[in-house]
Parts: C-alpha cells; structure tokens; sequence
C-alpha cells in the first residue's frame, strides 16, 4: 500500500516597529462625527464628537478646518446665528470616509424681536431708520414687519411681535392697512401672476418658456416706457403701449424696442407692459391682455391667486402691470407668505434660488468690472441702485447678493418707499411701507434705496439678534 504524506508547515511572522504589518487586506475606513446639543442659542457651547477606524489621518473643512486626530472631542461656540456644517473626511490604505454633523444657532425669538424693534426705532441722524424718520424730505416715518409663513414672528412668553409704526409728525401713523401705492414693488406680485399660469415644471425643476424670460428679467430691450398712463388717458395695456413716452421730441411709443438693450438689463416698465399686452411676436398670444384696463387686470390676479387658495386685496389705479397696484402691508404679507408656506406654495417661490443656481439672474450693476461680456460689452444699461451696488435681477425680483453688503435676500422696491423681502432662507419675509413721492438725482438719496436700507437694517437685526 502506498502512503501520501503531508507536512503541514506553520509560519510566524514577528512583526516589529511602530508601523505594524499585516497579512491582510487593509479594511475599509470608516468614521463618524456628532454635535451635542445640536441647537443652541448665540454664547452657548456645543461638543463634537467624532470617531473613525481603518484610517491615518483625518481633515476638517466647513465649519472648522484643518489636520484632526482620528478620533477626539472638542468644544465649539459659534456667535452667529446660523447653520454650521463640521465636515470631517479621513483617508486610510482600503480609501477615505466622509461624515458630518450640522449646528444650529438660534437666536431666541423675544431676542430677535428686540433687536429689530430696536434697529426700526433708532430714529438719529445718520442711521439706516433714521433716514426715513427725520420728517425731511419725505422721511416721515413707515410701518415694518417680519414674520414666516404663519404670520408676523411673535415672541410666545411675552406676547411682542416684529412689527410697529415709527413716525415723525405724522397726525396719523402708518400702519399695517394703510393702504399704498407700491410702485415696482407690483412688479413681483405680477411676475408670480405670470408663472402661475406659464410656468412649467419636469422632474422637480421649475422653468418659464424661453421667449418669455427676456420680458421677466429685464433684457427683452422694452426700455422705452415712461410710467405716466393713467387711467383716464389710456385706460387699457393697449393705449398704454401706444401712448408717448415723451422722452423725444419725435413721437416715441411706449412699446417700441431698443436694439442697443436686448440681451442687457435695463430696469424699466416696457418689459412687461409688453408682454401683457402681446407687443412682441414672440408672445403675442401668451397672455393676450392688450384690451385689460385696471379693473380687468385686479381681476385676473385675484383670480390667478385664488386659484392657489390665495385671498388678497389689490387693485391696479391704472394699467401700468409693473407699477400700478395699490395695497396694504397686511395683504402684501400675504402675497409674500404665500410664497414660503410648504403646502401649496405661489409658484414664484421655485423661482426664488441663489444666484450661482439661477439660470435666469443677470447682473445689473453699470459699474462692476465683472458685469461685462467676452467683449467687454456692459450687461447692465440701467438700475435704480446706487450703481457700486452689484445685485442680480431674476423673475422680477431682485437678488442683494452685492460681494460686500448683501446677504441673499429677494426683494422688489418701489420708487415711493414700499420695500418687501424675504431671506436667503426662504424662512422669514418682511416689510418696510411708506409713501415718499421725493425725487432725487442721487441713487443713494432716493426714497427707494432709503427704504432698502432702513429694511437691510431691521433684517439683519432680526436675523442676528443684535441691532447695529
């Protein structure tokens, strides 16, 4: 008989030094990241936490940065009120891991309203309010508010709500039903008319027809209206267009084109009075109001609003669709609420994206160096901003994403003082109402910019809870 014989050999790696060895696959990393608690309010502190394992080196970024131990637990007391997002990524032999945690920072409602009211009331020469509050030239005084999709913010122990009236030798104080005129701070409430009934959307994402854009963003090259059809003179969109503009001594209508401002932003009425009225080819059987005059326009916004469980009260005094309304604070909340409420929102508020993910923003500075084509041809021919100001413009509405002073807000300014916004959150709206019929050759000295600065200020309060 034959016998097989096996030998079974068994080997002992000695490993030494510092580094170790293995016979092995280096196992896939891995590593986790925890914030506790993860809201607190400005001056509190946090603790983050994190672990990982089958890594050699971790590195931070967010809201911290640089090289970080494997694992570790360190203390972290942001002052601002905001979101902070510690991103840890840690690298080993089996790849990387990435992990993070997010902190909240929130200011207490009662702190918030504080500051607000206090930056509204700050009524001294040189300061933001003060400017409108001085009873010279106009400033006498307004009517703000902030609130959310629910209604003015309220502090809920004490009862005190971010709203109030400051005025300086009025016998009557603005309040939030006065009723005013707000001037191009129609020309939101229009455009969200316009996406109610055009706007299309495939796969989550929201657009307009591409003919139409031109028109809601300022650069159709309709720069050729002067806002003087009143009611009695051209009472339709029609007599409007075909009205003077009064700007040359040769007849000049309302809705002629200049060649020289498609595809630039210029702020003026023309675009939309157009397309309204259907003066273009391209859509001149979008919307075919050409015979609406102000009644007939106040009822087909009202109806496009219903229609989206929206109950307003507006009505136009003439048929200017950008500039034409007259409404109260209360039912401009209302417009503005229906935009950031979750269910069943104004279509508008798809439309309402930072500039870097806005394909419709186009700049409007006539001063920035960067507001320029390939051939260094200006995009913007006129704004109502001081012209340093570097906002973009989108669905008629603006963007205050200025490099230096702005945060991200929307908004629509009037010429007379009416100023509406709502953060880059899309969390909180406010006002700033008034009437101030001041004309001034200075961009910075008009009632429009007076007012956008009084409500920069109260929002920033309110967003920081800490008044300037």
């Amino acid at each position: 008989m034959l016998w097989k014989t096996s030998t079974l050999f068994i080997v002992i790696l000695f490993c030494a030094g510092s580094a170790g060895c293995s016979n092995s696959p280096a196992g896939e990393p891995g590593n986790t990241i925890t914030v506790s608690p993860s809201v607190i309010s400005p001056g509190g502190v946090a603790t983050l936490t994190w672990s990982s394992n089958n890594v050699v080196d971790c590195s931070a970024s967010g809201a911290w940065s640089g090289e970080q131990k494997t694992s570790g637990s360190i203390q972290v007391d942001p002052i601002a009120a905001g979101n902070y997002n510690y991103h840890l990524i840690c690298n080993g032999e089996g790849g990387s891991s990435a992990a993070d945690a997010v902190l909240v920072v929130a200011v207490p409602m009662q702190q918030r309203i504080a500051a607000a009211q206090q930056a509204a009331s700050d009524t001294s020469a040189g300061s933001p309010c003060g400017a409108v509050s001085q009873n010279v030239s106009g400033g006498n005084g307004f009517y703000w508010e902030i609130g959310a999709a629910d209604g003015i913010a309220k502090d809920t122990t004490s009862g005190t709500q971010a709203s109030g009236s400051v005025h300086a030798g009025m016998a009557v104080p603005y309040t939030r039903s006065t009723p005013l005129m707000i001037a191009s701070a129609s020309k939101w409430i229009y455009g969200a008319y316009v996406l109610e009934t055009q706007a299309m959307v495939q796969d989550e994402k929201w657009t307009i027809p591409a003919a139409e854009a031109p028109f809601l963003n300022f650069t159709s090259g309709y720069s050729n209206m002067a806002d003087d059809c009143s009611a009695a003179e051209t009472p339709t969109v029609q007599s409007c267009l075909n009205h003077s503009n009064g700007m040359s001594l040769l007849f000049t209508a309302n809705k002629i084109r200049s060649t020289d401002s498609v595809g630039r932003f210029y702020y003026n009425s023309g675009h939309l009075e157009v397309l309204e009225g259907g003066a273009d080819p391209s859509i001149a059987t979008v919307i075919n109001g050409s015979a609406e005059n102000d009644a007939g326009l106040t009822t087909a916004l009202l109806a496009a609003f219903s229609a989206r469980g929206l109950a307003l009260n507006l009505s136009f005094t003439n048929p200017i669709v950008a500039g034409g309304i007259v409404t109260t604070s209360a039912d401009y909340a209302t417009f503005l609420q229906g935009m950031l409420r979750k269910d069943n929102p104004l279509v508008m508020s798809h439309f309402l994206h930072p500039t870097a993910d806005d394909s419709y923003a186009v700049c409007t500075s006539t001063s920035d160096p960067a507001c320029v084509d390939g051939a260094g041809k200006a995009l913007s021919l006129y704004t109502p901003t001081p012209d340093a100001v570097s906002w973009h413009y989108s669905i008629t509405h603006w963007i205050e994403d200025d490099p230096t002073s702005g945060d991200g807000a929307y908004s629509s300014p009037g010429k007379f003082g009416f100023y509406p916004w709502i953060d880059a959150s899309k969390t909180y709206y406010g006002i700033v109402a008034r009437y101030d019929a001041a004309i001034s050759i200075n961009k910075s000295d008009t009632p429009y910019y007076k007012s956008v600065l009084c409500g920069e200020a109260i929002r920033k309060a309110f967003m920081l809870g800490t008044a300037p």
